[in-house]
C-alpha cells in the first residue's frame, strides 16, 4: 500500500525568530540562498503555514528552476501536494519549446525548398554564356545563404517580441549542432574501424 501526498503537514512549529529568519532567506534575491533554505528545511521539519505557503509559491514561479525543484521536493517531504506551474512560467515554458519546435520546421521547410529549386534549375537547359553562368551561381549563393538570413532575421525578431521563443531557437541550432557532431564522430569511427579491417 502506498501513501499519497496529502495537504496535511508532519512537522514542527519553530520560534517566531526562527521563522522570520526563514522567510528572509527564502525571500533572498540570491537563488543559492533560496536553494540552501530549502534544502536545509528538508532537515528541520518546519511546518509553519507561512513558511508553507512561501514554499508553494517558490514551487510554482520561482525563476530559477533549481529552487522549483528544491521547493517541490520539500512540500512532498512534508505530505503536502505541489501546486502546478504558475501561468507566467508556462508560458515562458511553452514559447521555448514552440521556439524549438520552430527552428526545425522553419529549416525543414527551407531546405525543402532549396533542394526543389535546385532541382529545377538543374533540369533547365541554358546556353553556355559567361553570363547566364555567373548569374547562375549568384542565385545558388544567394539561395544557399537566404535559410542562413532567415533564421537571424527571426531569431532579431523574436528577441524583442517573444525571448523565450528566440531562445528556443537557439536551443534548437544547439540540439542541431550536436547531432551533427555526433554523426561525423559515429562516421569517423565507422570509417576507421573498416579502414582497419582491411589491413
Amino acid at each position: 500500500m502506498t501513501d499519497e501526498p496529502s495537504n496535511e503537514p508532519m512537522s514542527d512549529v519553530p520560534p517566531e525568530s526562527e521563522i522570520e529568519s526563514i522567510l528572509q532567506d527564502l525571500q533572498s534575491a540570491d537563488t543559492k540562498v533560496r536553494r540552501h533554505r530549502i534544502q536545509a528545511l528538508r532537515e528541520q521539519n518546519v511546518a509553519d503555514e507561512r513558511i508553507i505557503e512561501t514554499l508553494k509559491t517558490l514551487a510554482a514561479g520561482d525563476p530559477a528552476g533549481s529552487v522549483r525543484k528544491e521547493a517541490k521536493k520539500s512540500l512532498k517531504e512534508m505530505g503536502i501536494q505541489p501546486p502546478p506551474l504558475g501561468p507566467e512560467l508556462a508560458k515562458k515554458r511553452r514559447d521555448f519549446w514552440l521556439g524549438v519546435g520552430l527552428f526545425f520546421l522553419l529549416n525543414i521547410v527551407l531546405y525543402g525548398i532549396n533542394f526543389a529549386v535546385s532541382l529545377v534549375l538543374s533540369s533547365i537547359s541554358l546556353p553556355y554564356e559567361t553570363t547566364s553562368t555567373f548569374n547562375t551561381i549568384l542565385f545558388n549563393a544567394i539561395l544557399g545563404f537566404l535559410p542562413f538570413i532567415i533564421n537571424i532575421g527571426a531569431l532579431i525578431f523574436l528577441a524583442f517580441k517573444r525571448p523565450q521563443m528566440a531562445l528556443g531557437m537557439l536551443a534548437g541550432f544547439g540540439i542541431s549542432l550536436a547531432i551533427v557532431v555526433c554523426l561525423f564522430l559515429i562516421t569517423l569511427v565507422v570509417c576507421f574501424v573498416a579502414l582497419g579491417s582491411y589491413q
